[in-house]
């Protein structure tokens, strides 16, 4: 770059001139045609330690790195080398300050904090290969991707707005109050709560939130206590639920009717837990299926159940353990290291005293890998705090829980080793305000986690979405 093109040319040919005047005219010289850079990396960024790839489009004369640097690169590759960069002539120039072609030294830095995503190609860093004759060149783009945010943190909001997705509020019937339990179902978010004794459910599409729809006149269903609200759960295009101890199922959250098929054989359902899904990719796999608990003897005691592929009819497994949690359960489903389906579920456990004092106990998961036989996750270091009101999800391949207080995520890998997650992965300060009221969560299919809280003492119903910021990076 302290070397101005025009004087580089002017030596360039003067040694040509006297190494051509030394031969015969029957040496003549080839010189190639080749203008193309070949190879093309930066230095290790920073402390990073990594090298990032940079690919070169030959067709359109592009060089970009696929995989982002880090969100604070920028404040790094202000004084950056370039480590390879790999010609057929040796020879590559840049625009100096004057605007001039000067020849890239690279054992200089350069700072190329003002090509990072350069949104047009005019603002590109342009560079010029040029044939060993001199007599050509071929010109590349230079751009430079860097995260604009951590990829680490979840992030509250609407994009970079830290404000809560607000609920419309126009209800005709007034605010969410009391329990809630929200599904997502066919690319809307249904939030279904109890009003005055009347099932009550709203509705918004994923891609928005803060449009909610009052859905009208739902039908089909006997009277539903709060507890069945819990109950409800979609699987492959349906939504599921127990209502006196049947199951009833609905195309679209409004229209519901008694499963036949999945009534049979004298089953009194206590609770559905959780489904997994089919697979699409494979049409024959066997894990697919809704998962539940429900009593072949009128209650005097009650098995795991789950449905087989064809969800037509229950396979019956073990008796539920004493232990096992029965209030405010909450499952979801992993995946083992070989991509196999389970299902892990927490709730809450009372402890009697000789007195009949309830003491809620840690949250101890549970886990199966077909519904029917059930194992309790219990290490020294398993046990998560107690929990009130406890969520369990799978996210980013690992289960986080959480209780109503909305003070830290728990996390873990498996279900088994608990720990608190990292400071990135928060609960916003507004959220935390409203610990205790009744709330539900979903995530959805953009990996957006939707926490909608009711009414209560405090503050309105509110809805919040939060995505850990590189599930939502472009993966192009």
């Amino acid at each position: 770059m302290k070397i101005k093109f025009l004087s580089f040319i002017a030596s360039f040919f003067m040694v040509s001139f006297v190494i051509t005047s030394c031969l015969d005219d029957d040496n003549n010289i080839e010189y190639s045609p080749d203008a193309t850079i070949h190879a093309f990396e930066l230095d290790t960024i920073g402390g990073y330690g990594v090298k990032y790839k940079f690919t070169i489009d030959q067709i359109n004369g592009l060089i970009y790195n696929e995989d982002s640097l880090p969100v604070h690169a920028d404040t790094i590759i202000d004084r950056i080398l370039i480590k390879t960069l790999t010609t057929a002539s040796g020879v590559v120039t840049m625009p100096n300050k004057e605007g001039s072609d000067s020849i890239i030294n690279i054992n200089d830095s350069i700072d190329l904090t003002k090509y990072i995503n350069a949104p047009d190609k005019n603002d590109y860093l342009k560079l010029k290969v040029w044939t060993q004759d001199l007599q050509s060149n071929k010109e590349y783009r230079l751009s430079v991707r860097v995260h604009y945010l951590d990829p680490d943190t979840l992030n509250w909001g609407n994009g970079r707005d830290e404000k809560p997705v607000a609920f419309k509020k126009s209800f005709s019937q007034g605010e969410i109050t009391g329990k809630q339990k929200a599904v997502i179902l066919n690319g809307n978010i249904l939030v279904y709560f109890i009003l005055n004794s009347e099932l009550i459910a709203y509705k918004t599409m994923t891609s928005d939130g803060k449009t909610w729809e009052k859905v009208d006149n739902i039908q089909g269903l006997p009277t539903i206590t709060s507890l069945e609200l819990s109950s409800i759960i979609e699987y492959n295009g349906y939504l599921y639920m127990v209502a006196e101890n049947q199951i009833y199922w609905s195309q679209d959250g409004k229209e519901w009717a008694l499963h036949k098929l999945l009534n049979r054989n004298n089953l009194k359902f206590a609770t559905l837990l959780t489904a997994i899904q089919p697979n699409p990719e494979n049409t024959n796999n066997k894990k697919a299926g809704i998962s539940a608990i429900a009593s072949k003897d009128n209650g005097l005691t009650y098995n795991f159940c789950m449905t087989n592929e064809n969800t037509n009819l229950w396979n019956i497994g073990e008796v539920l353990p004493a232990d096992f949690p029965t209030r405010n359960i909450s499952s979801t489903v992993g995946f083992s290291t070989t991509n196999v389906p389970f299902i892990v579920s927490m709730g809450t456990i009372i402890a009697r005293d000789d007195n009949e004092e309830e003491t809620p106990q840690p949250i101890i998961p549970w886990s199966s890998y077909d519904g029917l036989s059930w194992i309790d996750l219990s290490t020294s270091s398993s046990y998560c705090p107690m929990l009130n009101s406890p969520s369990i999800i799978a996210y980013n391949d690992d289960f986080y829980a959480f209780g109503d207080d909305f003070k830290v995520f728990y996390t873990s890998p498996s279900g088994i080793t608990w720990k608190e997650a990292s400071k990135k992965f928060y609960f916003p300060e507004d959220l935390t305000k409203r610990a205790g009221t009744n709330y539900s969560i979903v995530i959805d299919e953009n990996q957006f986690i939707w926490i909608i809280c009711s009414k209560d003492g405090t503050g309105s119903d509110e809805v919040w979405r939060g995505r850990l910021n590189k599930l939502g990076f472009d993966k192009k």
